[in-house]
């Protein structure tokens, strides 16, 4: 008798195929040397991470070229709102397996209130929040009370297992937004980026009802860190986040009809200003060279 996948299993065999034909592609990538467009670029983050102040760690991943550069990219750091990406991934994965209800409306009450960005911290408790809406709070207004409550729905070890089976050790989701540390909330740049490359080539599952998780970063705000001199109107679908001591941004940017995967991450800083333009000057050099390389 003849057995056929079903339509979940096909997607799932076909992404674990193009996961496995990504990673055999990144070290030759990398072997290949560079450009002088891309040996320029280097060159100038190179620059850029010794005047941080702070410990700089980088990521960046040509999607389109298969061009890849590391700095540090195996040091640990305290992920802050960045670890909101794996949250989401891993509650789309649950959702179109059907471990999770896709129906489900998430419950705020008035112990969910913390302090912090978002946009729910004025609203009366209790109501009622569906997954959708949750998603979009979390990574376009990096909302720490949807974050939380999808926490509560999906569960940090449920995040921890999925980017454990994903190849993604290092991102570690331990703690609620604004809850105090110890345990941390962890990720590499190197795992972060691995993880985007899977949001840039919409590798991620996606469950009926609901955006791509590209598309919902899409929608964020170029932000005030590797954002900050792109000029208006450049599509950079990104995530930041920022705790004391650290401050990270990343996205995948698109210009000169080229894509790109970058994560940058600067710790310990001993100037905030200096690290902020640090990462402004990032992105602003990624940008350019992708417009020279045209």
């Amino acid at each position: 008798m003849k057995t056929s996948l079903t339509h979940h299993a096909e997607r799932r065999l076909y992404c674990v195929i193009v996961m496995l034909l990504s990673a055999a592609t990144i070290t030759p990538a990398i072997a290949q040397g560079t450009t002088k467009a891309n040996a320029s670029l280097i060159a100038q983050i190179e620059k850029i991470s010794e005047r941080s102040s702070g410990n700089f760690a980088f990521y960046y991943k040509n999607i389109t070229t298969g061009f890849t550069w590391e700095l540090n990219e195996k040091t640990p750091y305290p992920a802050a709102s960045v670890i909101k990406i794996p949250l989401v991934v891993t509650l789309y994965t649950l959702l179109d397996i059907g471990e999770l209800p896709s129906n489900q409306l998430l419950r705020v009450t008035k112990r969910d209130r913390v302090g912090g960005t978002g946009a729910l911290q004025g609203r009366k408790t209790p109501f009622n929040l569906s997954l959708q809406k949750a998603v979009s709070l979390a990574l376009n207004k990096s909302d720490n009370m949807a974050t939380n409550v999808l926490i509560d729905f999906v569960t940090s070890k449920a995040v921890n297992h999925r980017m454990q089976r994903m190849g993604f050790p290092s991102i570690q989701l331990n703690r609620k937004m604004v809850h105090k540390a110890p345990p941390e909330n962890w990720s590499n740049a190197h795992d972060m980026g691995r993880l985007l490359e899977q949001v840039a080539t919409n590798m991620i599952l996606v469950p009926k009802g609901f955006e791509s998780v590209l598309s919902v970063m899409k929608r964020a705000p170029k932000g005030d860190k590797l954002g900050k001199l792109l000029p208006k109107g450049t599509l950079f679908a990104r995530k930041g986040g920022r705790l004391m001591h650290h401050i990270h941004d990343v996205g995948i940017l698109t210009a000169g009809g080229q894509s790109v995967v970058i994560v940058a991450m600067i710790s310990r800083f001993k100037s905030r200003k200096k690290a902020a333009r640090a990462l402004h000057l990032t992105g602003k050099a990624i940008y350019d060279a992708l417009l020279q390389s045209q």
